[in-house]
């Protein structure tokens, strides 16, 4: 039957490193820093990993990693925090909060941060062990939806070249235990993004005199109203997405017809096609009103982050792994909820790196609405419960090593997966 999986107690051995993952963590959100370039970020987590007994390797201008174990033939599994922040005035009220005005890590990626160097440290300890090369990457540029594709240009997946992938993403402000490990399931969990800018022009005037100009507001209205129409009507209802206009930019008096208006949104879908659908659709919706209104209307995309689509198999090996590391804490997010959360519209750029090498996608609840953490990332006032960031070092640890046991070699599985049957283990979320 194979080899099983030895059972060290992670979560134990992560616990005693609590105090040092919560002043990792609280450093790096009194110093948040924004997109691609990280300089202190990097300086700090390099530091860390050199005390650590490793030498980090440099991708890009701020991305970090490091290697565990390598000292047993196998394969290699990457596992990825992202490291920077965003561009928001604090708000929650801590003791530690951001130095920097304009600047906070309200995604928690702070919070990832010092989780991945709890279990680097965890797995230099236990390198021995490790059947294959666990790769730890720090990312920058999240946020922009620019840091993994830059690491991906750099390199990160060769040398040795990955086989598997794996990430975490805290959450905040819902109703669960802190500690709470939820683990999406195989397909598009979360959403592609892009952004479009749409730019008209017209023959701006005296506002007494609307017959003598081509007023660009009018289309402006006309060309969102057919948006949602577009979301409404020109799809099919099993196609989730989302086309949403944020900003729309025009004139500076009431008395003044502009010449020109600008609009900003994106686009949101599950599938390149659908998105492909909608991006077809808005163009001829812009052209047309165009037209119609007298005006010259275009409107421009900017690079689209792939959907996260989760693989099965490494979605099987990391439930069963939460599964029996965390019990009834560990969720299969298919049937949390009633389902209601087994995917997503947020974006993550951790999606390109799915798009390479088959991947396992989960979530870690940092912040109980009930005990007063009610607001969510993005939000100026987020605060996330630090004492259960061991729990996300002790998971990034054992789905790593199990991944690796379980991949070794044939017939080398974990208890769980030998145990069950594909039925079961459909079940195994309940």
């Amino acid at each position: 039957m194979g080899e099983t999986k030895m059972n060290y107690n992670y979560l134990e051995e992560a616990c005693q490193l609590n105090d040092e993952l919560v002043a990792y963590r609280r450093y790096l959100h009194a110093n948040p820093e924004l997109g691609l370039s990280l300089p202190g970020t990097k300086a700090y987590v390099m530091k860390a990993l050199s005390d650590f007994g490793y030498q980090p390797l440099e991708y890009g201008e701020s991305g970090v990693a490091v290697l565990a174990g390598g000292k047993k033939p196998g394969k290699v599994f990457l596992i990825r925090a992202d490291m920077d922040a965003l561009p928001i005035e604090e708000e929650s009220g801590v003791p530690y909060a951001s130095r920097i005005k304009g600047r906070m890590h309200t995604c928690g990626h702070d919070n990832h941060t010092a989780m991945l160097l709890g279990a680097a440290k965890l797995l230099k300890r236990h390198e021995d062990e490790i059947e294959g090369t666990v790769k730890i990457l720090f990312q920058p540029g999240e946020e922009t939806l620019e840091g993994a594709k830059a690491m991906i240009e750099a390199g990160i997946l060769e040398n040795p070249h990955v086989d598997a992938a794996l990430m975490f993403h805290d959450i905040a402000g819902s109703p669960v235990k802190e500690g709470t490990v939820g683990v999406f399931g195989p397909g598009a969990v979360y959403a592609s993004s892009g952004r479009f800018e749409i730019h008209i022009k017209g023959v701006g005037g005296h506002g007494a005199a609307p017959d003598w100009t081509h007023n660009p507001l009018g289309a402006m209205c006309a060309i969102y109203q057919g948006i949602h129409e577009i979301v409404a009507e020109h799809r099919s209802p099993f196609d989730s997405c989302t086309m949403t206009v944020g900003k729309m930019s025009a004139g500076d008096s009431a008395n003044i017809i502009p010449e020109t208006a600008v609009m900003h949104g994106t686009i949101r879908t599950f599938s390149k096609q659908v998105g492909e659908r909608l991006r077809k659709d808005l163009v001829t919706l812009v052209e047309y009103v165009g037209k119609a209104k007298g005006v010259t209307a275009e409107v421009t995309f900017g690079t689209a982050c792939p959907p996260l689509v989760v693989d099965s198999n490494v979605h099987k090996s990391f439930l069963c792994s939460m599964k029996e590391l965390f019990g009834d804490e560990a969720w299969d997010m298919r049937t949390a909820w009633g389902g209601a959360y087994s995917k997503s519209t947020s974006a993550e750029d951790f999606s390109y790196i799915a798009e390479k090498v088959p991947s396992g996608f989960g979530w870690i609840f940092l912040g109980d609405s009930r005990q007063g953490r009610k607001w969510g990332c993005h939000n100026p006032k987020v605060q996330f419960n630090d004492a259960y960031l061991y729990r996300g070092a002790a998971a990034y640890t054992k789905a790593a090593m199990d991944w690796l046991l379980e991949n070794a070699a044939a017939g080398t599985v974990s208890d769980c997966i030998r145990q069950a049957d594909e039925s079961l283990y459909e079940m195994a979320g309940n």
